[in-house]
């Protein structure tokens, strides 16, 4: 009896460690799954907009890097993601693992195993609910893009590009060099 309960207790510790789960839950609520007909945005880089960052998530791992195997763990993560209600995922960034183990010894011409290691790479995100609904930011209403000199309305800027208050460089026509004729110059016989 004491071995079986010992056996039942390793088996439940191993197996209790080969979970499938692939995010972790960030957020103190819940929400219900994001309807399916409602598109997960994927964004490269943080936001900006306010959001509230439900969980972090991650791909399957792979040992290709290709376009098709990176299509299906997109989808996995945006699947993973509707799961939890949300809205997008951010900060998407491929990760790599290593394996090291038993690998196919590839030098040899029959089956045969060897020490050694292989790459895994995955994708990994947060997914994220907005806390608001989008609206239209155009670059000029952009607070981060625009330069910020105190006492200045935006009305006096004539070029939104320009950064007011610096003053434009002299520029003595003595000391600039003379342009040479047209076709003669270095590397022209």
């Amino acid at each position: 009896m004491l071995r079986a309960t010992l056996l039942l207790t390793i088996l439940a510790v191993v197996l209790s460690g080969c979970s499938n789960r692939r995010y972790f839950y960030l957020a103190t609520e819940e929400w219900p799954p994001t309807p399916p007909d409602q598109e997960i945005r994927l964004y490269v880089n943080p936001l900006v907009r306010p959001h509230v960052e439900v969980a972090h998530v991650q791909s399957f791992k792979d040992t290709e890097t290709d376009s098709e195997t990176r299509r299906r763990q997109l989808a996995q993560m945006r699947e993973t993601a509707r799961s939890l209600g949300a809205d997008a995922i951010m900060d998407i960034r491929q990760m790599e693992g290593e394996v090291r183990g038993l690998v196919i010894d590839e030098m040899v011409p029959f089956r045969a195993y060897r020490q050694g290691r292989y790459p895994l790479y995955f994708l990994r995100g947060t997914a994220v609910r907005f806390a608001e609904e989008e609206e239209e930011v155009t670059p000029i209403d952009d607070p981060r893009r625009r330069p910020i000199v105190p006492g200045l309305e935006d009305e006096e800027l004539e070029d939104p590009g320009e950064i007011p208050g610096l003053p434009e460089p002299e520029v003595d026509e003595e000391e600039l060099m003379p342009a040479p004729p047209p076709g003669i110059g270095p590397g022209t016989l």
